[in-house]
């Protein structure tokens, strides 16, 4: 049996790791309801509080063919990955990871690669690695 305690400590516990997991996290219910989060989330979508409308969210994301889905979307002028866990109970969980600066990166590094691609070609010498 757990004691009051104890459920206070893991209570305590739960939440130190859902505020502080690298994802910005919300866990919906089976009836679509947000019955976790953490402050992130608000983060990732750019939105105040009062605005954001998780709600909406968990019916858009819905795919309950599927257990898991993965999807890159845009939150205004962030690139995102959200990752959605199905649970057997008919719960949700998402989790929302901004990918706009790695995204930028690897627009810059095929930018300089085509550049460089068509500076070998035009000088007509070989190249040897």
């Amino acid at each position: 049996m757990i004691l009051p305690d104890e459920l206070l400590e893991n209570r305590k516990l739960l939440e130190i790791i859902i505020e502080n997991i690298p994802f910005r996290l919300i866990v919906f219910d089976e009836n679509a309801h947000p019955i976790a989060s953490n402050k992130r989330v608000h983060e990732i979508l750019a939105v105040p509080d009062a605005l954001l409308d998780v709600q909406r969210l968990a019916q858009v994301r819905t795919r309950p063919d599927q257990t898991e889905t993965h999807e890159r979307v845009r939150f205004g002028d962030r690139l995102v990955d959200l990752r959605v866990k199905h649970l057997p109970n008919g719960w949700q969980i998402q989790a929302y990871q901004d990918v706009t600066h790695e995204k930028s990166v690897d627009s810059l590094l095929q930018a300089s690669e085509e550049r460089l691609k068509l500076a070998l070609e035009a000088t007509g010498l070989g190249l040897w690695e």
